[in-house]
């Protein structure tokens, strides 16, 4: 038999349903019928059973759509598992039963025999419960939007291949990384300063009235010039090392270019100390006299040294850019403007000729061999950071080719404008001048080579910025 109220089914001896705690003594002990419920009757709400009430209420078969088409009054989930090919169990009394749908929430009350215990099984059938099911339909949206969002800007052109080649989309935040040019940077420097201040040369003759130059030699004491360019060699080496070290690929041709700057200027000192010292020791014979290279001397040597090996340790940044080169045409009248320039101090002036860049035999002194190589090492290294850092058509070129120019270009600006008490320009002077002021095709091309690098700088940022 079957409570009244609720339709639970309850045994045959039972007194009051077990579900709402309505009194069954009333029902006929042997057919278990329950009375009629009828529409008519009035019956309110509460007396349906639960199932038909979360079911809705009952489908006319008259408005029920064509065989083969979608039926509005179920799911979308329904007609998609009615097209793969489930079957739904079949109308009962009207309504469309859901005891067969995989996709319904609950299943079910299990009606059991009138002889058997009565279990109604309220649980999900495989199926996590309607609260949780909307948490995981939803739950996918968040991916979505991350993957819809916008992302963050991309590498800057100055990024370590490392990180591109890590598959790293977002540009990381930037970090000191110690770099195998930082060391010799701070060396070359020590090196230099070091050399700045103090004696290069010291020459005592061993009686009055010697008849060449004595005393001590600084390195001001060679042009008034040559402190404030070695300055600017320095720096370029160390902040270039610096932005090298958090991945600034240009600032590791600013320490090359820097680097092969000092040894150039380096390299010009040493001749012309070299240049006193031959000059006292040719008339030995006549003043005999003491001479010594202190302190200064070999710490110019070594931060030339050093220079060459910050070039060297630098190439590990000349990778080619995440971003487009620099512009060919530019890059190329660069280069050509920096020949021009190198070649300026080698045109000889006067009575002597173009052996006068190597050798004494047209000029009207004698001087040493160190003092030849030492200028033409300066044009060389100037020439080689001018030429090749131009023609890299990269940033590590365009920052090796204006570091590399620091010296030179200082010295040139001073004995052009003649800003300083004795100012030398490049390579000292050119052979069989007369004065130290400098060639007017080295101004030129100077001029025009940091006009180039002025627009390959400007082509530069604005490419970083697109």
């Amino acid at each position: 038999m079957f409570c009244p109220s609720c339709g639970t089914a309850a045994r045959r001896d039972q007194k009051f349903c077990i579900e709402c705690g309505t009194s069954l003594q009333d029902l006929a002990p042997d057919s278990g019928e329950v009375p009629t419920i009828r529409a008519a009757d009035g019956v309110s709400p509460e007396v349906q059973d639960e199932v038909t009430r979360a079911m809705g209420p009952p489908v006319d078969p008259r408005l029920r759509p064509p065989p083969g088409t979608a039926d509005p009054s179920r799911p979308p989930s329904d007609d998609r598992l009615t097209a793969a090919g489930t079957a739904r169990s079949p109308a009962v009394g009207g309504r469309q039963a859901w005891d067969g749908d995989p996709d319904a929430t609950t299943r079910l009350p299990a009606i059991a025999p009138a002889d058997a215990p009565t279990r109604v099984d309220v649980q999900p059938v495989g199926r996590e419960p309607a609260a949780d099911r909307t948490r995981a339909y939803a739950r996918p949206i968040e991916p979505y939007r991350a993957a819809t969002a916008e992302q963050p800007a991309p590498y800057g052109p100055d990024e370590p291949d490392e990180w591109h080649d890590a598959g790293i989309d977002e540009r990381p935040r930037r970090r000191f990384h110690f770099r195998v040019a930082f060391l010799p940077a701070l060396l070359a420097a020590a090196a230099a300063v070091i050399a700045m201040v103090s004696v290069l040369i010291e020459i005592r003759p061993d009686t009055p009235n010697a008849p060449f130059e004595n005393g001590t030699w600084m390195v001001n004491d060679f042009g008034t010039n040559n402190t404030v360019a070695a300055v600017l060699a320095v720096v370029a080496v160390v902040l270039g090392a610096m932005l090298w070290c958090f991945g600034f690929r240009w600032g590791a041709g600013l320490a090359g270019g820097g680097g092969l700057a000092l040894a150039g200027w380096a390299a010009l000192l040493a001749g012309l100390a070299e240049w006193r010292i031959a000059d006292a020791e040719r008339l030995a014979g006549i003043a005999p006299a003491t001479i010594g290279r202190e302190v200064g001397y070999w710490s110019l040597a070594a931060a030339g040294a050093l220079g060459v090996l910050v070039f060297v340790t630098s190439l590990t940044g000349s990778g080619r850019d995440r971003q487009g080169g620099l512009d060919p045409w530019i890059a190329a009248l660069g280069a050509a403007s920096v020949l021009v320039a190198a070649g300026g101090p080698l045109i000889p002036l006067g009575e002597a000729d173009v052996t006068g860049n190597y050798n004494s035999s047209s000029l009207a002194i004698d001087m040493p061999d160190l003092f030849f190589a030492g200028r033409l090492v300066q044009l060389g290294l100037f020439a080689f950071a001018g030429i090749v850092g131009f023609l890299l058509v990269r940033r590590f070129g365009l920052g090796l080719a204006i570091a590399g120019a620091t010296v030179v270009g200082f010295q040139l600006a001073t004995a052009a404008t003649d800003q300083t008490e004795t100012p030398i320009g490049p390579a000292f002077a050119n052979p069989g001048s007369l004065d130290l002021a400098p060639h007017g095709v080295t101004v030129v091309g100077m001029a025009l080579a940091g006009f180039f690098a002025l627009v390959a700088v400007v082509m530069a940022l604005l490419d970083s910025g697109r």
